[in-house]
């Protein structure tokens, strides 16, 4: 649906509200708006169970309860006004998602959610191992170059699949004439730009000494990427022949149809609505980049960077564990040294 109507309900939101809860507010609406976007549909056609899914998605990237409360305010009240638009035309026809959706009643439900979710060991974290990685980018589907090249960049950047699908040809120097040139350093980095990332700051990252990655990257961009419809007309590094980038949703497709051929996917549970959630997906990429940081020994700070979360707290409830025998490692290896006088 064009983007007009969002608008036009999000400027009634500007005008009805004080400049703080407006910002709160629009950020939270921005975010909504691009996950339901890469969920493959557009704010009008969003339904309670994709709204409980949001919520899953916010538990498991950290969001505290307070965060998703406020979430749902912003919700409650785009959805309420746009159905006053509704009446007067300037919006398209809709189904209220947040009517059946968990009200604030649930909120002690989200909180246990968290708690349950709070990963101790990481053996609680989904990830793959590196022998799952190589079958999952060996057993990708057409077109292969595009989609192995996107598995390769997600697991060693971490990026959110919203990023990685808006990643743009200006974003990074993604080729050399001989990719071994990229060992000998920069300029392997990536800008993160503001407006794609979750947090809404901007950050630059990097990505590994991969031969097989830059490889793979050079054949995308110098002889697949040109061979897309929409490739002449698009900045992003990832243009499909419909679109100028690809959805998340394709990606995250793209992923599970991967695993599935790899003998690696899984059923991971069945909701009400009896719709099956698999267990390798794009957002498990992002897991398996983060526990192979801290298995290599990353400071936590420079991994939550990396990520884009919002504070170090995040990235330690998601992946630090086993905290009293990391300390204590650090005390036997890494400890201080004092002279004897």
């Amino acid at each position: 649906m064009s983007r007009d109507a969002y608008t036009i309900v999000v400027d009634i939101l500007r005008r009805q509200k004080g400049d703080a809860t407006f910002r709160e507010y629009e950020r939270h609406l921005r975010q909504y708006r691009d996950w339901i976007h890469d969920e493959g549909k557009s704010v009008w056609e969003a339904s309670p169970v994709d709204i409980r899914y949001m919520v899953d998605a916010m538990i498991d990237e950290g969001y505290s309860a307070s965060s998703i409360n406020v979430r749902y305010a912003a919700l409650g009240e785009f959805y309420d006004r746009a159905q006053i638009q509704q009446h007067e035309g300037n919006v398209p026809d809709f189904e209220n998602p947040m009517e059946d959706a968990p009200t604030l009643r649930d909120w002690d439900h989200i909180k246990s959610e968290q708690k349950r979710k709070k990963r101790t060991s990481k053996d609680d974290v989904p990830y793959l191992e590196p022998d799952a990685v190589r079958k999952l980018a060996r057993n990708v589907a057409s077109p292969t170059v595009r989609n192995e090249c996107m598995i390769r960049l997600a697991v060693g950047t971490g990026l959110r699949r919203g990023e990685l699908v808006r990643l743009k040809l200006s974003d990074g120097t993604w080729t050399a004439d001989n990719p071994e040139t990229f060992s000998e350093g920069p300029p392997r980095e990536i800008q993160v730009r503001a407006e794609v990332a979750k947090n809404g700051e901007r950050r630059k990252i990097g990505w590994p000494k991969d031969a097989r990655l830059d490889t793979i990257l050079k054949r995308w961009i110098e002889d697949y990427r040109p061979t897309v419809s929409m490739a002449s007309r698009s900045e992003y590094l990832f243009p499909s022949n419909r679109s100028e980038h690809i959805s998340g949703q394709a990606f995250n497709d793209a992923v599970k149809e991967a695993a599935e051929n790899a003998g690696i996917q899984q059923v991971q549970m069945v909701n009400k609505a009896g719709e099956e959630r698999q267990a390798v997906t794009a957002h498990v990429l992002r897991h398996t980049f983060a526990m192979r940081c801290i298995n290599a020994g990353w400071d936590i700070y420079a991994l939550s960077s990396a990520l884009g979360h919002s504070s170090v707290e995040v990235t330690e409830q998601n992946y630090l564990h086993d905290a009293e025998e990391v300390v204590l490692d650090h005390f036997r290896n890494e400890g201080p040294k004092f002279g004897t006088n």
